[in-house]
């Protein structure tokens, strides 16, 4: 009796999707986003990181130098 060959390993890939699908639904997404009260699209905007409490966007030090003329 042979051993059984072992399972390959599932990974958690999503499936494809094609562009149209994923265009759609990212507007279906961004339309319910806009349905949502002031409040909630606040909250969730910082939760995620894209706007501080204050409701500024986010500036981080910079930790290289910026490209410009050197002198």
């Amino acid at each position: 009796m042979q051993p059984k060959a072992p399972k390959p390993k599932e990974t958690g890939t999503f499936p494809f999707i094609s562009t149209e699908e994923f265009h759609r639904r990212g507007a279906e997404w961004r339309a319910k986003f806009k349905r949502w009260p002031k409040a909630k699209q606040r909250a969730h905007l910082i939760k995620i990181g894209a706007l501080t409490p204050e409701g500024e966007i986010p500036v981080y030090p910079m930790d290289h130098v910026p490209l410009g003329p050197r002198n």
